[in-house]
This record gives structure tokens, C-alpha cells and sequence, in this order.
């Protein structure tokens, strides 16, 4: 006779020895049915009457490259920056969005190193075009750089500390 230990999570087959004491009889079928859903990735669990089941696996604990992954999609939807004079601007942070907003802000600062103060334009990430002066671009460059650079720290910290939180994705947890 086939007998599943819910303490041992174990099958046993009593013609071959002793089951330990909460052992509860399981037909062949039954048995098979457990051992092919456990080949298909489930677990064999006790139910709440001792009996065993199947069940889901748990869920993998996220990793850093899940963290990663989440930070470079939150950098790439972008967030907004309010600039003293000129509102909210909303800006996104895929790879040729920083490098337009590099240039620009190395044209703000030139702008200001020849007391030049022509403003410069930018397109935000509505589509809204601004006529920035050059203080107001290297503000926009500066708060959205150390915006990314908080994202990254996020990060960070759970790679150097207890891991990534199961609810990395939480808006809470990012800035």
C-alpha cells in the first residue's frame, strides 16, 4: 500500500517498510496523478485534512536584475520636474532622450559661461515645446539627472542590503 507523510512530505510504500505515523493511505492512481503534476512543475503539499495535493509552486524572490529591469523601465517612462518659471515638465529617460538633454544642457551652461541668454527650445515628452532660458535647461538637466541617479540608488541599496522587497514594483519604493 502506497501511504503519503504529511511531516516527511513522502511517499511510502508500507510493503517495503515503516511509514511514519501520520501516513495516510493514497491509491496508485491518486499517487500517479501527484507524481506527474510534480514533473510538471507543482508541489506535493499536505491539505488541510492531511491528504496531499497539489499546489503552485511559490513565487521566485525577485532579484536584482528584476530591480534592474524595473528601474530602467520606470527611467525610460520618464517622470516630472517642476523648473522654477517655465512649470512641470514631463521628460522620459530612454537612451536618446538623456543624449538630447546632455547636448542641451551643455549648451545652457556655454550659454551662461558667454552671458548668452538666448533661450533654447525643448520638445517635453507631451510633445509641448518650451522656450527654456539657459539656467532653466541646466535645471531641467540637473533635477532630472539626480532623478535617475535616485533611481539607480534604489537599487543599489537593495543589492547591497537584505534584497529586492517582493513588491519592488510598489511606486513606494522608487522616487
Amino acid at each position: 500500500m502506497i501511504v503519503w507523510s504529511p511531516s516527511a512530505r513522502a511517499f511510502y510504500d508500507t510493503r517495503l517498510g515503516a511509514a511514519p505515523g501520520d501516513a495516510v493511505p493514497v491509491s496508485r492512481a491518486e499517487h500517479g496523478a501527484l507524481l506527474a503534476g510534480q514533473g510538471a512543475g507543482k508541489r506535493i503539499v499536505a491539505g488541510p485534512n492531511g491528504r496531499p495535493e497539489l499546489a503552485d509552486p511559490p513565487q521566485a524572490a525577485p532579484s536584482v536584475a528584476d530591480a534592474e529591469a524595473e528601474r530602467d523601465r520606470r527611467i525610460a517612462a520618464g517622470t516630472r520636474i517642476d523648473v522654477a518659471g517655465a512649470g512641470t515638465i514631463p521628460v522620459t529617460g530612454r537612451p536618446q532622450d538623456i543624449a538630447k538633454l546632455t547636448g542641451l544642457g551643455l549648451r545652457a551652461l556655454a550659454r551662461l559661461v558667454a552671458n548668452d541668454a538666448t533661450p533654447l527650445s525643448y520638445h517635453d515628452a507631451a510633445g509641448t515645446l518650451h522656450a527654456l532660458s539657459p539656467a532653466q535647461m541646466l535645471d531641467l538637466v540637473e533635477r532630472g539627472a539626480r532623478w535617475v541617479e535616485a533611481c539607480h540608488a534604489v537599487v543599489w541599496a537593495w543589492a547591497a542590503g537584505a534584497g529586492v522587497p517582493a513588491n519592488f514594483t510598489n511606486n513606494a519604493h522608487w522616487p
